[in-house]
């Protein structure tokens, strides 16, 4: 019985115009030489029982090649157009126990990655000197509210991009984010922090092309400005985390940085630090069951006076953080 030979090719979707003339050319020279070799009687250049009948192109994606059982007699040359779409991130690829996996989320997640989420306060640092947030309660409660406002706000946009991690879906939703934040101080605080996930990440996970491809194309853009919750999203989607765990991790570097400001400014000492984050953890896992898996256009604010408070942080006589 006659098997089928699979070649499997992954591309892109701006290189299928390029390859389908190059395949053009390749499959004249194949009959060609297929032609001279069937005139001098020569044995078939595959292996001993593989006739080549007839060549099939197809365009499909990662599962269909995965479910297919089909056994056909024919040299099946399979264009697989992986834009790093939803398919890659169904748990499939890459399962949640694959070790691989589970190492580049916790470096991904680690404070030692050179992202400046430290130089921020989340808006800490002006409730602070604005006497909203002056002892431990208020403080755990400020904390709640920037995941609450997080959680509502930005990770529709972690989800989106983790689902579909491509070229246009991230520059789409880095526009609309542009458009969607309301004061400057946070809108450069997440352009900041993403412009430097997006270089740490094309530079740390140099076996994920795609990373460095997109920071090349973001940077010849005039249109993109790199705002932190697509770009964590993308990353996320390309390492092969599902859109759930992206949007916990987010959560997760939200409540550490917030903590360690509120550490840095001497609001709460590094033993409570601890214990405030062990507490909060219960109520940030609420908070993603509620506003996990959202659509962009149901992306709001819940806490407005955060809002207001994180604005008025460049008018701060003497400050610590960035924002």
């Amino acid at each position: 019985m006659t098997q089928s030979i699979k070649a499997v090719y992954h591309i892109s979707s701006r290189s299928a115009n390029i390859f389908h003339i190059g395949l053009d050319v390749y499959l004249q020279k194949l009959r060609q030489r297929r032609k001279m070799r069937q005139k001098s009687k020569e044995q078939n250049p595959w292996r001993k029982g593989h006739s080549l009948n007839k060549m099939i192109v197809r365009i499909a994606s990662p599962s269909q090649i995965r479910n297919s059982r089909q056994r056909i007699p024919t040299l099946d040359l399979y264009i697989v157009m992986n834009d790093n779409k939803v398919d890659r991130n169904d748990g499939t690829t890459r399962p949640p126990s694959d070790p691989l996996l589970q190492w580049s989320k916790w470096q991904l997640l680690d404070s030692i990655l050179p992202t400046g989420g430290f130089a921020h306060s989340f808006g800490l640092e002006a409730g602070m000197q604005s006497r909203i947030v002056s002892h431990p309660e208020d403080l755990q409660t400020h904390v709640i509210h920037v995941l609450e406002n997080t959680a509502s706000l930005l990770l529709p946009f972690v989800y989106s991009a983790t689902i579909s991690p491509d070229v246009d879906t991230w520059q789409h939703l880095d526009a609309i984010l542009d458009a969607t934040l309301t004061n400057e101080v946070s809108r450069k605080a997440s352009v900041s922090q993403g412009s430097a996930l997006m270089r740490v990440s094309a530079s740390v996970f140099t076996e994920i092309p795609a990373l460095k491809m997109m920071r090349n194309v973001g940077l010849s853009s005039r249109n993109v400005w790199f705002h932190h919750a697509p770009v964590f999203g993308v990353v996320c989607g390309l390492i092969g985390l599902d859109g759930e765990t992206a949007q916990r991790a987010y959560l997760f570097v939200t409540m550490r940085d917030v903590i360690s400001a509120a550490t840095r400014l001497n609001l709460v000492g590094p033993l409570g630090a601890a214990v405030l984050q062990h507490q909060v953890a219960v109520v940030a896992e609420e908070v993603l069951m509620k506003w996990k898996n959202r659509e962009v256009d149901e992306a709001c604010q819940t806490s407005p006076l955060l809002d207001t408070v994180q604005g008025c942080h460049s008018y701060l006589f003497s400050r610590l953080f960035c924002s």
